[in-house]
This record gives C-alpha cells, sequence and structure tokens, in this order.
C-alpha cells in the first residue's frame, strides 16, 4: 500500500493498534476448539493400527506348522505307533457271562481245550488259545468283541460253578482300575458287576479274565493257578 503523506500513515497505524488492543481484550472460546482436537483423537486410537512385516509372515508360518504336526500325529496313529491299549469294562464281561451261561451266544459246544482251541482258530485267524489245563469240565467256547479286542472264551463247570475264562493279546486289552491281590507272582485286578465277580490279569503277554457267580477268592484260585 502506497502512502500519500506521513500523517495517513500515522493515522491508519493508529487505528490498526486500537484494534488489537481491543481484540486482545476480548475473551476467546476455545471449547470448541478442543472438543474437535479430542475427537480426531479418538479417531486415530480407533484406526487398525499396522501389523509388522514379522508378525504378519509369522502368522501363516505357525499355522502351517501346526498343520504339519497334526498330520504327522495322524499318520503315527495310523501306522500303528499310537495304538491306544482298550479297557475291558466289567459291564461288557458280565454281559458275556450272562450270554454264555443263558445259550444266548452263539457258543460251540466242546468238551475239551484242544477242541476248543482248534474250533477257535477256524473261527479267527487272531484267536489267541486257552490255556493247556483248566480245574474244570469244558461245555463250550466262542468268540467275543470288546472294546475292539478280540477274545477267546470257554464255559466250564467248576466245583458246581458255571466260570468263564476269556483270554485276549495283551497289547490290546487291559483290565479297568480297581482293588488289586498279588497270587504266586501275577497281580490280578478285582472287579464285579451285575452279581458277577472276575478277576483279570496279564500272564505271558496275554490278558485274561476268569468270572462267574463264584466267590472272588474260588476264581482267584483258578486263575492263579493258569499257565500259557
Amino acid at each position: 500500500m502506497t502512502y500519500h503523506n506521513d500523517s495517513e500513515r500515522s493515522s491508519l497505524d493508529a487505528a490498526t493498534s486500537a484494534r488489537l488492543r481491543m481484540l486482545a481484550g476480548r475473551p476467546v472460546d476455545t471449547r470448541r476448539l478442543d472438543r474437535r482436537l479430542q475427537e480426531a483423537m479418538r479417531q486415530q486410537r480407533a484406526k487398525p493400527q499396522p501389523v509388522l512385516f514379522l508378525a504378519q509372515w509369522w502368522r501363516p508360518m505357525a499355522s502351517l506348522a501346526a498343520a504339519v504336526m497334526i498330520m504327522a500325529v495322524v499318520g503315527w496313529w495310523v501306522l500303528g505307533g499310537g495304538s491306544a491299549v482298550a479297557v475291558a469294562s466289567p459291564e461288557a464281561m458280565a454281559r458275556i457271562q450272562y450270554d454264555m451261561t443263558h445259550g444266548m451266544t452263539p457258543a460251540m459246544k466242546v468238551t475239551t481245550l484242544a477242541q476248543a482251541n482248534a474250533m477257535l482258530a477256524r473261527q479267527a485267524s487272531d484267536a489267541k488259545a486257552m490255556p493247556a489245563d483248566l480245574p474244570g469240565q469244558v461245555q463250550s467256547c466262542c468268540l467275543h468283541q470288546v472294546a475292539g479286542a478280540r477274545l477267546s472264551c470257554v464255559l466250564m463247570e467248576h466245583e458246581g460253578q458255571l466260570i468263564s475264562v476269556a483270554v485276549a493279546d495283551g497289547a490290546k486289552l487291559r483290565a479297568p482300575q480297581g482293588p488289586t491281590v498279588k497270587r504266586h507272582g501275577t497281580t490280578f485286578t478285582l472287579q464285579s458287576a451285575h452279581g458277577i465277580n472276575m478277576v483279570m490279569a496279564r500272564k505271558e503277554g496275554r490278558w485274561l479274565c476268569v468270572m462267574g457267580a463264584a466267590k472272588m477268592d474260588d476264581l482267584l484260585d483258578v486263575a492263579s493257578g493258569i499257565k500259557f
């Protein structure tokens, strides 16, 4: 701007100074500005934060590692490395005893253990043979399945009681948890279900169960004398 004289310039300076003094004395409301700043900060915090490259790389790698581990475990089980030993439940064994003594199972009539073993072998190549001698009169034999394991069973009469002897692969079947008794170096697990007593043990790679309505001590005497 061009001033024509000093008087005009002085008047403008005086007016400007007066205007500035008036503005300086007027209160300024900054609340609206503060609200706008707070809102901008909240919006900024709500935005998703950038993910580091390492985290982006690690997540798919961790998922891949987990998948590989699962496949390895499944493969191990399929190949038999993780095959679990099944548990022979007392209820299932009591049912077998009931069916055998009441003619409710397709049993084969036999009178000797040799006949029983021959018939069991013809029924299934993986059927376990019965022990060489049992203290009783053999009446019948049959095969059963318990928890996926095959059982060779014979029914015999011992001292006026019908007793069943079941044999399976000791690597596929085991006794459940229960009270134990040791006889002649073998630990027997004692179980009862539905009025049927049973003693179970693992002997020479076989799983053995002797069961019936007889007293537990009588069953223990039979089981402890069995040899394969």
